[in-house]
C-alpha cells in the first residue's frame, strides 16, 4: 500500500530495474528506496542510509529511525514513549518467581528431612 515506482503509481513489479520506494503521500515524497537487489533483504529498505530495516546491513550503526517510525505509524502501530510493562509481561514475571519460590521451598524442607 505504501510502495510506489512513480508518484500516483503503485509498484508491485519485483525485478530487479525497478525503482520502488516507500511512500505515505501517493507517491508524491520519497521517503526511502527498497531494495531490488538479490544480495541484500528484498524489500527492505536499500542500502544508501542507515535505516534498522537495510537490506545490507550497518554492524554497529545508529540508525535514524524517522523512516521506520513513520512506516510503523501508517500501518497502525501507534509510539508510546513510557516505560510501564506490558500485562502478559508481569503475568510471566510473576509465574517465574511463584515457580522459582515454591522450589526453594521444596529444596528447604528436604533438607530439614
Amino acid at each position: 500500500l505504501f510502495r510506489y515506482s512513480l508518484p500516483g503509481t503503485r509498484s508491485f513489479n519485483t525485478g530487479i530495474s525497478t525503482n520502488a520506494f516507500f511512500s505515505i503521500d501517493g507517491g508524491t515524497s520519497n521517503l526511502a528506496n527498497f531494495n531490488q537487489n538479490a544480495g541484500g533483504d528484498y524489500s527492505d529498505f536499500n542500502g544508501s542510509a542507515l535505516h534498522v530495516q537495510n537490506a545490507f546491513g550497518t554492524p554497529g550503526a545508529t540508525p535514524n529511525m524517522g523512516v521506520e517510525f513513520t512506516a510503523l505509524d501508517v500501518i497502525g502501530y501507534n509510539f508510546v514513549s513510557s516505560s510501564v510493562p506490558e500485562p502478559g509481561a508481569i503475568a510471566l514475571c510473576g509465574s517465574a518467581l511463584l515457580a522459582i519460590g515454591g522450589l526453594q521451598w521444596k529444596r528447604a524442607r528436604r533438607r530439614k528431612v
